[in-house]
């Protein structure tokens, strides 16, 4: 049975009692959008020390102007970039609304990613106010990427504690009340599902696994701050990354009930005839048992937003962890996304990771990786995506959010 949004069990809970209803048009602009490139978190020092200088702000701008198949811009707001300094301030979401303001001088549109968790050991996930914050756990704990061999990969926010994720929700709601004011912000973007593995920092490193009750008031954290944006602001566009891995057969279901669409925070490609790198992710969409996130997509297009992150690991090296051989190019990136070809995605946002190359090429093993953020331009230019603004995406409007 699919659950819905307000009777899924353990759900944190809703600010607003009234359901999720279409009052008025979302905000619906289908195409490619441009993320810069700073590491796997902040986008918001973009020169390298801390903040976005005013030349690094300029030539990026003036880097995605001449594209018209670059909608918009897309931006990693952390927690702490948004509530630095203390649970009452959001002096963040001043900078986020400059931002619009900069884009729609050119134009273009915003999109902003929420980062989740941290991928190295010395970064946190929680702003240090809610570090000590009642009630709050330490705001974020540390994990390990793998369930074998414990490891400090970085922080992960605490979504399985009640007064977090009702702080997570309540600062969705202070986000997507601001920021709708800006006609040309487009909506927020939650990542991600996966929550690796709860560690003790010891030494030595100890596993210390979230239980079964708290993986799922982890999922029910999530939801209830992403879809607070649709709750809030029903104009705005939500999205909720689901790792492609995921085999989530009721919490896909509940984004949709709750109005919430599905992205993926990497698009992986494997030719028609080669085995797929995960089968669960096969384009044989009437298999049985246990199906990745890349099946919903076939299964809910039309009905919701659907979006896919191209990111540099997605193309520079052999597809997924040396599982296989195959490097896709960029052409066939952009078919996967919008055609039948495997993985047969159709979305309706394609998003960009600006990537510059120049360091060591560990796919050939010589020499150092081309600017492919070069070639990336280089396709988007082609009449293929500058024939209509979705850029060759589907246009198709989710016909029905409920």
């Amino acid at each position: 049975m699919v659950m819905t949004l307000w009777s899924k069990r353990s759900m944190t809970r809703i600010k607003a009692q009234s359901p999720y209803s279409r009052m008025s048009p979302v905000r619906f602009h289908p195409g490619h959008y441009w993320n810069p490139r700073l590491g796997d978190q902040g986008n918001w020092n973009l020169d390298g020390s801390g903040n976005i200088t005013s030349a690094a702000w300029i030539n990026l701008l003036a880097k995605i102007e001449p594209y018209s198949a670059i909608r918009g811009l897309t931006m990693r707001a952390s927690w702490t970039d948004i509530q630095p300094t203390s649970i009452n301030d959001y002096s963040g979401i001043d900078f986020l609304e400059a931002l619009c303001d900069d884009l729609a001088a050119i134009g273009k549109r915003l999109i902003i990613h929420i980062p989740t968790r941290t991928f190295a050991a010395g970064t946190r996930a929680a702003p240090v106010w809610a570090r000590t914050e009642a009630g709050y756990d330490g705001g974020d704990h540390p994990y390990s990427s793998s369930a074998v061999t414990p490891a400090h990969n970085g922080y992960n926010i605490n979504w399985h504690t009640p007064a977090v994720a009702a702080k997570m929700a309540d600062m969705f709601a202070e986000l997507a009340t601001r920021l709708a004011a800006k006609s040309n912000f487009e909506g927020i973007i939650l990542m991600e599902t996966a929550y690796g593995t709860k560690i003790d920092l010891g030494p030595p490193i100890t596993f210390n696994a979230l239980s079964g009750a708290e993986q799922t008031s982890y999922i029910d954290g999530q939801l209830s701050a992403i879809s607070q944006v649709k709750i809030t602001r029903p104009d705005l566009m939500a999205i909720q990354y689901a790792n492609t891995r995921s085999e989530l057969p009721t919490y896909i279901p509940s984004l949709v009930a709750a109005g919430v669409g599905l992205g993926g925070p990497d698009l992986w490609v494997q030719p028609e005839g080669n085995a797929p790198t995960w089968p669960e992710n096969t384009a044989v969409w009437t298999t049985t048992g246990n199906q990745g996130s890349y099946r919903y997509y076939h299964d809910y297009r039309n009905q919701i937003p659907l979006l896919i992150h191209a990111q540099p690991d997605n193309y520079r090296w052999p597809t997924k962890d040396g599982d296989g051989d195959y490097v896709p190019t960029i052409q066939e990136l952009i078919d996967s996304a919008k055609t039948a070809a495997t993985p047969d995605l159709q979305v309706n946002y394609l998003i960009w990771t600006d990537d510059p190359g120049g360091d060591a090429n560990v796919t050939t093993g010589v020499g150092n990786y081309p600017a492919f953020d070069d070639q990336i331009l280089a396709k988007l230019a082609e009449a293929a995506q500058t024939a209509d603004p979705a850029g060759g995406l589907n246009i198709n409007y989710p016909s029905d959010y409920l």
